[in-house]
């Protein structure tokens, strides 16, 4: 590992020596060896040509999320070979990474500036700034930690690809990923094409036209460094809430694609109203008999802990002297529901208003299991902090802290009181929903 770690030093790498103790501590979210790989994350997306992680696999049994086919398996090569083993593989990853073109060396651009909030409309512009500049922390939550995001964008491109088995598709001539954040959609399709269930997923992976947009600039910026795989042939910045086939056609050289996915992203719109015309532009760029794919929040996620934030941040809102009364009335509903989360029949409405006939629309229920509440508000604040205390931000450091420490210490106490001391079960509800635009509007 000397070696290793001289060696990492000169070329940018970041070296993990993976054992059970990691994956244990992985598993469970905690401990020095977490800490550590979140530090490592931070360092790498932070970084203006961010470094390679590389795996060394010296037992234990590797995550998925870590990407078992990158790594440097030693588990079964003698102790006397393993410098030769590791010198031939750091010799690929350098030659891979020096023949790297594209969007790696792109640097991020500024953060957009903070909007002003005078109406309930402008929440949709402060979900895109705090996005904007979390971008780097978002990603990390998304690389570490039980990902809501990750585990949805798989099941709902799960469930895809049986359709378009059951259906005989076996090419697609284009996608987009609505909303495609630090590219994390591109990345599973990419990873799964390549190696756990290629055939499944050829239709995705090897279709002419796989892009991806975003509202924010810097998110937009993130995920072109991030595509050297080529995972999207197309990034750019667009925004749902206007999308064009026109404008589609500028940037990707087509107007209509096969499939247009939304993997948590239209509940960021909050409203019902918004939500169809966010899905009226997606049926706006889909061929006939395109499809539609997408998750979103669904009601009931998290009602203990809601139900004490709202509580809490309400109280602060109203007490807020210093705010004027059309802003505290935003702020004061914002409380009630910070992620936008929608019902099923509400789901269900805004699709079929906008053109789309609804193939298959479920919620699952997928719980989550944390040793404690306050090993849920930690993960909270880790990556949900920017939106959670939208309604703080022009409060310091300090205020912010106390009032989540007081979210935690209502939380807690609600939690005992009906369910009882010891592990909290986060309850959360995903709508997942295919929905497939039909030429002729009264069928849908």
């Amino acid at each position: 590992m000397d070696w290793v770690t001289d060696r990492a030093a000169q070329d940018d790498w970041l070296v993990v020596l993976y054992t059970e103790s990691f994956e244990e501590q992985l598993r469970e979210r905690r401990g020095a060896c977490y800490t550590e790989l979140n530090w490592i994350q931070e360092t790498i997306v932070s970084q203006r040509d961010p470094a390679a992680l590389v795996i060394v696999w010296h037992s234990g049994e590797l995550i998925a999320r870590l990407n078992p086919t990158q790594a440097i398996d030693l588990r079964t090569v003698p102790s006397d070979q393993q410098p030769s083993v590791l010198i031939d593989h750091l010799r690929l990853i350098r030659e891979r990474d020096s023949k790297r073109t594209g969007y790696r060396a792109e640097r991020l651009p500024d953060p957009i500036q903070k909007p002003a909030i005078n109406s309930a409309s402008d929440v949709v512009d402060f979900a895109r700034y705090n996005f904007d500049v979390g971008i780097e922390q978002y990603d990390a939550s998304l690389k570490f930690g039980n990902s809501m995001q990750r585990n949805n964008a798989t099941r709902l491109l799960d469930m895809l690809c049986e359709h378009y088995c059951e259906n005989d598709i076996a090419t697609l001539h284009g996608w987009v990923d609505a909303g495609c954040g630090s590219g994390l959609v591109g990345s599973i399709i990419k990873y799964k094409a390549d190696s756990h269930c290629p055939r499944s997923y050829e239709p995705l992976q090897k279709a002419r036209i796989r892009a991806g947009f975003d509202y924010s600039p810097r998110t937009v910026a993130y995920a072109r460094r991030n595509n050297d795989s080529r995972a999207y042939t197309d990034i750019f910045r667009a925004d749902l809430r206007n999308i064009e086939p026109g404008y589609l056609q500028k940037k990707t050289g087509t107007s209509w694609v096969d499939l247009v996915i939304a993997n948590d992203v239209l509940h960021w719109l909050f409203t019902p109203d918004a939500i169809a015309r966010a899905m009226r532009n997606c049926r706006n760029m889909l061929r006939d008999q395109g499809l539609l794919a997408m998750t979103i929040a669904s009601s009931g996620t998290g009602r203990i802990f809601f139900e004490a934030y709202h509580k809490v941040l309400s109280g602060v809102v109203e007490a807020d002297a210093a705010m004027n009364e059309c802003v505290r009335g935003v702020w004061s509903a914002y409380t009630r529901n910070p992620i936008g989360m929608q019902s099923l029949s509400n789901v269900v409405r805004c699709a079929q208003v906008s053109g789309l006939r609804v193939v298959e629309a479920i919620v699952r229920y997928e719980p989550v299991t944390y040793s404690s509440t306050e090993g849920y508000v930690n993960d909270v604040i880790s990556y949900g902090d920017q939106i959670l205390m939208a309604p703080l931000a022009d409060c310091d450091e300090k205020h912010r802290h106390d009032v989540w420490r007081r979210i935690g210490s209502e939380f807690k106490a609600a939690h005992e009181s009906e369910i009882g001391p010891g592990k909290y079960v986060h309850d959360q509800f995903v709508i997942y929903l295919i929905a497939q635009r039909v030429q002729d509007r009264r069928n849908a």
